[in-house]
């Protein structure tokens, strides 16, 4: 009888595995943005070179072809600065993760937001 009862929870976890992959967490670096997707793929968004600000395009090395636009945020947080010059004079500034907002969007109207980094709650 237990192994009924299991029936609808399995059913439901298939369903769930189909359709598209939806974008599950992203890191951002000073070259690219990658993005895990739910199935587990990795999809990668380069930065184009010479691009100062943020950037868009659409992952071309996925099974999803989503659009995604990276935004970054102006550094106003006075320590983030400091700590930005310490890490720049040691030629480190890489070690650095932008701030930045990161929409990633289908072709349906489903948008997902992230920032990055996380930013720690009180």
């Amino acid at each position: 009888m237990r192994v009924f009862a299991l029936i609808p929870a399995l059913a439901l976890g298939a369903c769930t595995s189909f359709g598209a992959p939806r974008p599950a967490d992203v890191t951002l670096s000073q070259t690219h943005l990658t993005v895990r997707m739910s199935n587990g793929e990795r999809c990668i968004g380069p930065r184009p070179a010479g691009e100062a600000g943020g950037w868009s395009g659409r992952f071309t090395d996925c099974s999803a072809r989503y659009d995604y636009n990276v935004s970054i945020q102006p550094g106003t947080n006075p320590v983030r600065m400091v700590f930005s010059e310490v890490l720049t004079a040691l030629g480190l500034q890489s070690a650095l993760v932008p701030a930045a907002d990161v929409t990633i969007s289908d072709g349906s109207g489903r948008t997902w937001r992230y920032v990055t980094p996380e930013r720690i709650a009180n």
